[in-house]
């Protein structure tokens, strides 16, 4: 039939065609024209008919009156992007005003900031903001799955993919926009709630960052001027009159990321125990040796501290490994050093082993009578920080301590309430001197050093466990904030909940296990067996007990600190139950 293969034709022809296209065809003649009344504006409500101009981008403007919560966005995004089951770049919440009892739906995804959170901390550069239209976007090519821009972005919008081992986000589809077409959530929108509107860069930064009150997308959404997001809402009363969403400050328990916990412990334990090594070479302990004879005949406890860091940060190094999605591309984690405090703390442990390697190299040949001379004391004796030897381990030191201030800056950036820089650097910082006086203690058994080490060790334990309320507590008796107060103090009372429940076991633990470090040096000391020349007690059986006690004081620690990510609450946008 002529008639129907010319039909086929026609419907695959259209097919084809683009939105645009479709419209030039259909309204170039006359006949489709109606009188009176153009239908380009039409077409321009959704997405705009020219290309942002330099200074200027898209974003996605959202109608708070005519958003239904039907959820129509959410399933376009979803079907045209082929996302997993349980991932999403497009969520719908809600928010009240309190004053006249009426609601609004809020549809949000990737808000295309000015200034990305996620841009500035990745560290391997997987992020990129197109300089013509604005849409910052993600390389999944690039990405390592280090899951750190979704804790730079306050608005959670990056969704790590466990099945693909990467992060990935919404890009307001731009193939969609290169060939004229609108997003997959603006076209499915059956309200035309919402719109692609072009805004000028340097007046979000203004209205975002300039005087007066702080300014949020709406109600609960966290500071616009983190990141200068460019999504507008719009009311006929006004985003701002909604004064309420109640999800956003639900206190949730977030996911723990047990790995990078695991690695920030035995990392800050290495800096710590370095220190400690610097710190008995330089007292003069460098002619004491252990009772129970764990190392080699020699061994001083400052170049047993020194061999006790390296593998501890060795292991860290592995540990931190398993929190990547792709690890064997981690090489690239210093590409981002620029921006990105996650790359300057990789660099600065990375330095700090290979000169941790280089100082427990020089201390067996050292201490094995492999060299001699002026450039490295005898018999491990650089107590007086002299030497290459000397040098080293000072150096390593340095950047050890370099290095665990990069990892307080790393969450401190991200702007949470409960991870402020101080509140973090002190819990850090009592967690290191914790591990590394137990580990003096361990290496010193019977004698009146490691005593005092594993007493140092029992004080420290009980600030570890009060620090975190304390921190919180304090921060929110001087937050000036009422809306970052609260955040604090539901952090603080997810914290009891999770410290005084299911949490308890550890830190009981935690404190018990100091005792037992503890009642392990009594009982080296008070034993009934012989003293040695150096004056140290050796005990059967003594340094297995406490090596027990600091194992069991590091898995207590790994436990509380993966509580430090767990409890965790902050501003985000307005969420419902998916």
């Amino acid at each position: 039939d002529p008639e129907g293969e010319i039909f086929l034709l026609q419907l695959l022809a259209e097919q084809q065609m683009t939105a645009v296209e479709r419209f030039a065809a259909k309204h170039s003649s006359a006949e489709h024209q109606p009188s009176g009344r153009s239908l380009s504006g039409k077409y321009r409500e959704l997405l705009p008919a020219e290309e942002p101009r330099p200074g200027w981008q898209y974003a996605f403007e959202v109608d708070l009156d005519a958003c239904s919560g039907c959820k129509a966005c959410v399933v376009a995004c979803h079907t045209l992007n082929g996302l997993d089951d349980d991932e999403s770049w497009r969520r719908v919440g809600w928010i009240q005003d309190t004053s006249r009892a009426s609601a609004a739906y809020v549809t949000a995804s990737c808000h295309h900031c000015v200034d990305p959170g996620c841009l500035n901390g990745c560290p391997v550069l997987a992020y990129e903001k197109d300089c013509h239209t604005g849409i910052v976007h993600h390389l999944d090519d690039q990405c390592i799955g280090c899951q750190y821009c979704t804790m730079t972005c306050p608005y959670e919008v990056p969704q790590y993919n466990p099945r693909l081992g990467v992060v990935r986000k919404c890009d307001m589809c731009r193939q969609r926009i290169d060939g004229g077409e609108a997003p997959a959530c603006v076209a499915a929108c059956p309200n035309e709630a919402i719109k692609i509107r072009l805004v000028e860069q340097q007046s979000v930064v203004r209205a975002a960052r300039g005087p007066g009150e702080e300014k949020h997308l709406v109600a609960g959404a966290p500071p616009s001027s983190v990141t200068c997001p460019t999504t507008t809402y719009t009311s006929v009363g006004g985003a701002p009159a909604f004064s309420f969403a109640p999800r956003c400050t639900e206190a949730g328990r977030k996911h723990a990321h047990l790995p990078l916990a695991g690695m920030l412990t035995l990392s800050q334990w290495s800096v710590g125990t370095t220190v400690a090594a610097w710190g008995l070479a330089w007292w003069g302990n460098t002619e004491t040796t252990l009772g129970d004879g764990a190392f080699a005949t020699g061994w001083t406890p400052a170049a047993k501290c020194l061999s006790l860091a390296w593998c501890v940060m060795v292991i860290a190094m592995l540990v931190g490994a398993l929190h990547l999605g792709r690890p064997l591309r981690a090489w690239k984690v210093f590409l981002g050093w620029r921006t990105s405090w996650l790359s300057r703390e990789a660099i600065a442990f990375a330095v700090y082993l290979h000169l941790l390697t280089c100082a427990l190299g020089l201390a067996v040949l050292d201490i094995y009578g492999f060299f001699h001379g002026e450039w490295m004391l005898h018999g491990g004796g650089w107590s007086d920080g002299h030497g290459w030897l000397g040098a080293a381990v000072g150096g390593a030191m340095i950047v050890g301590l370099m290095a665990v201030v990069c990892s307080v800056a790393i969450y401190a950036a991200t702007h949470r309430p409960a991870w402020k820089f101080i509140g973090t650097a002190t819990c850090f910082a009592i967690a290191s001197a914790m591990l590394a006086s137990a580990g003096i203690a361990v290496a010193m058994v019977g004698s009146p050093v490691g005593l005092g080490a594993a007493w140092a060790a029992l004080s420290l334990v009980f600030l570890r466990v009060a620090c975190p309320y304390i921190h919180l507590r304090v921060s929110a008796s001087t937050s000036r904030k009422r809306l970052e107060r609260l955040f604090v103090l539901r952090s603080l009372r997810l914290a009891r909940h999770v410290g005084w429940s299911h949490r308890a076991v550890s830190r009981i633990a935690l404190i018990c296990s100091a005792i037992v470090l503890v009642g392990v040096q009594f009982f080296a000391i008070a034993g009934p067996e012989a003293h040695s020349a150096s004056g140290v007690h050796s005990v059967p059986g003594a340094t297995a007990g406490g090596i027990l006690a600091l194992l069991m004081l590091l898995a207590c620690e790994w436990a509380v600190r993966a509580d430090y990510f767990a409890t965790s609450v902050h501003a985000t946008m307005p969420q419902s139950h998916r």
